[in-house]
C-alpha cells in the first residue's frame, strides 16, 4: 500500500492545499504583527521570528501550489495559473529552410 506524500501528491489528492493554507493561515497574522508593531525591546527575536514565520508562509503558498497542480486538469484556468502559463505558446508549422 502506496502512502500518498504531501510534497509529491498523486493526482486529484487535495492535502497539499489543506495543509498549505493551514499554514499559510498560521503563519499570516504572526507575521504581519512582528513586521508592522515589533516590540521595542525585544532586539533580534523579533527578526527570527519574522524569518520564521516567512519561511512558515513561503512553505504554505509552495503546498497550495502543488496541490493546485495536482488537482487541476490540463488546459484549465487554475492549470495554467498554477504551471505559470497564461499565455497560450505558438507553435510555428514546419521549419524555415535556408
Amino acid at each position: 500500500m502506496k502512502i500518498p506524500g504531501i510534497l509529491k501528491p498523486e493526482r486529484e489528492d487535495f492535502m497539499p492545499i489543506l495543509v498549505g493554507g493551514a499554514m499559510l493561515i498560521m503563519a499570516t497574522p504572526g507575521f504581519l504583527m512582528v513586521f508592522f508593531l515589533p516590540d521595542p525591546g525585544s532586539g533580534g527575536f523579533a527578526t527570527v521570528v519574522l524569518v520564521l514565520l516567512g519561511v512558515l508562509g513561503a512553505i504554505g503558498a509552495a503546498l497550495i501550489i502543488a496541490g493546485v497542480r495536482a488537482c487541476s486538469d490540463p488546459g484549465s484556468l487554475a492549470y495554467r495559473l498554477a504551471y505559470f502559463r497564461l499565455l497560450p505558446r505558438f507553435r510555428r508549422r514546419g521549419r524555415l529552410r535556408a
